[in-house]
């Protein structure tokens, strides 16, 4: 199976009323910035492969950075949450550039959204790491 979208709104389920059609094109853009061989097609237990799963991360993470602000996605205005005050109302957000444990080094804008992370942890996993034998 590949990825589709019920993919998508499995993984992000404020997209379940988006026209079937935009979530078709979001899907066929997001394949489009995954390389080929880049991960596993092997179909798992859920009826999809790492390659399926990836793209629907990519997928919701341009539907969510696409979105009119206050839509409800999952966009993060420029990080996490790091600094919150309740007189007076204040908020303050980690930088998405910065890195640390909400953000990926290099992960550019995928750092926006909690899609664009969960796939950036997919393309860590995929990293080998050399193992030495003495």
């Amino acid at each position: 199976m590949a990825a589709d979208r019920d993919l998508v709104r499995c993984l992000a389920p404020e997209f379940e009323t988006t026209d079937d059609a935009i979530v078709d094109k979001f899907i066929c853009f997001a394949q489009m910035r995954i390389k080929p061989g880049k991960f596993p097609t092997t179909i798992n237990c859920s009826g999809y492969s790492e390659l399926d799963l990836a793209v629907g991360y990519v997928a919701a993470h341009l539907l969510t950075k696409a979105a009119p602000p206050g839509s409800g996605s999952s966009t993060i205005p420029g990080g996490e949450v790091t600094q919150e005050k309740v007189g007076d109302l204040s908020r303050s957000y980690s930088s998405t550039a910065a890195g640390g444990s909400s953000t990926t080094d290099g992960g550019g804008a995928y750092n926006s959204t909690r899609y664009g992370r969960e796939f950036l942890q997919m393309m860590k996993g995929l990293i080998i790491t050399p193992m030495v034998i003495c």
